[in-house]
């Protein structure tokens, strides 16, 4: 029998290596512990986003569930969210409809959600409200869940929303849809035959990313990726001495890689820019790239509702970069557009538009009706979103809209 003496010297190392991840498991704990204890403001995002559940069982959020919902601008709003028996925003409702119920869907992100705005001041609330004012036996369902777009909305069609049996479904399209899609594609899960079943932001490509699950699982660790590891991602893409200046100019680092040409870094710009489609011709080739996913999720959605017979309407609103220089006044500079500037919508608008007309798809176009209404303060100035004004001047666009009360009245005879 031969006995291996371990030496002082490897005796030393080894002691010197658990010594080093002794520390680093203390740090990490004492890290984890802090952010837990006294950790800031979360993004507000967060809290709305992601599925709860799979397949035939899936709910946009946690059922019977309430949160503040608070601006990252003190005083700007700080309401209540409430989350009904169904994983809806809004009252409680019943899976069957009641005899002669008009269902309707509003399918959006964040601005069909309703971010700063309670509960009687969203947009399906006022649409609800206002339909029902009219004679029309509706009841409005509130469809909207942050940072989804065409991808997600058709997963939640497929496995939520049919399953509610509505009359008709209306589509907020957000500007910001390309780069939902994009993050979405990135993180989709599919099963064996590629089957699409939920996005999941730890999946990358198919393969779990370990340090991504740590991310969403751990304070500390979630606050590593966004500040260090993101800082270095950027300065990466930006270069050390692009950055530098930036940081002199003041500017944030996602504002300055927007500005890069189409061939600097042209993959990467989608990741920093989720307000590409906004930009216009200057950046016409990587909006007409990414709309391309965009329109085959768009094309799945309104196809499974063709399938099923079910009418819908394509609506687009415009961010307040386009309806007057006062509107969005200090977020749109955070994202590296310029102040007290009214920008041309009719580039992001067209695409849309086109789309909807190829396709047969009823659409409404409610940047008139924002316009008309500039005198009033209808965007947040720092987060962006719609005030309860905002909300207030969409809904009535929609309601009295000759498309939609075509479609409307149609459904009423369906019904009757």
């Amino acid at each position: 029998m031969v006995y291996h003496e371990i030496s002082f010297r490897e005796m030393t190392i080894l002691n010197r290596i658990a010594l080093v991840f002794i520390s680093l498991l203390i740090f990490f704990l004492i890290g984890e512990s802090c952010f837990r204890i006294f950790k800031g403001k979360e993004i507000y995002l967060h809290s709305i986003t992601g599925l709860q559940g799979e397949g035939s069982q899936s709910t946009l959020f946690k059922p019977s569930t309430s949160w503040p919902l608070t601006s990252s601008k003190t005083g700007e709003f700080d309401v209540m969210v409430r989350i009904n028996n169904y994983g809806f925003r809004g009252k409680d409702i019943n899976l069957n409809k009641d005899p002669g119920q008009l269902r309707i869907f509003v399918v959006g992100d964040s601005f069909a959600f309703g971010v700063g705005t309670g509960e009687d001041e969203t947009i399906p609330y006022l649409i609800e409200k206002q339909l029902l004012s009219q004679g029309y036996p509706v009841e409005v369902i509130n469809a909207g869940q942050g940072n989804s777009s065409a991808l997600t909305h058709y997963l939640h069609l497929r496995d939520i929303f049919l399953r509610f049996e509505p009359d008709l479904i209306m589509y907020l399209f957000d500007f910001s849809d390309l780069w939902d899609d994009w993050y979405a594609e990135t993180h989709i899960v599919c099963d064996k035959n590629g089957k699409m079943l939920y996005v999941d932001p730890t999946v990358v490509n198919g393969k779990t990313d370990w340090w991504l699950w740590m991310a969403k699982h751990s304070e500390f660790s979630r606050w590593i990726h966004n500040k260090p590891v993101r800082t270095f991602q950027k300065i990466h893409v930006l270069g050390f001495k692009n950055y530098v200046q930036a940081k002199k100019n003041k500017e944030r680092a996602k504002a300055a890689i927007v500005r890069l040409k189409d061939d600097e870094s042209a993959e990467k710009q989608i990741e920093y820019d989720g307000y590409l489609f906004l930009r216009g011709k200057e950046k016409i080739s990587l909006i007409e790239k990414n709309w391309q996913r965009s329109e085959k999720y768009l094309d799945m959605f309104f196809g499974l509702l063709r399938d099923r017979d079910i009418p819908f309407v394509l609506v687009d609103y415009p961010y307040g970069i386009h309806v007057g220089s006062d509107q969005w006044r200090e977020g749109r500079q955070y994202w590296g557009f310029e102040p007290d500037k009214v920008y041309d919508a009719s580039f992001a608008f067209g695409i849309v538009k086109e789309y909807a007309k190829k396709n047969g798809i009823p659409y409404i176009d409610t940047l008139d009706d924002f316009r008309k209404n500039n005198g009033r303060k209808l965007f947040f100035d720092l987060d962006g979103h719609l005030t309860p004004a905002g909300n207030e001047v969409l809904s009535q666009s929609l309601v009295n809209n000759p498309v939609f009360r075509e479609l409307i009245d149609k459904v009423s005879v369906r019904r009757q």
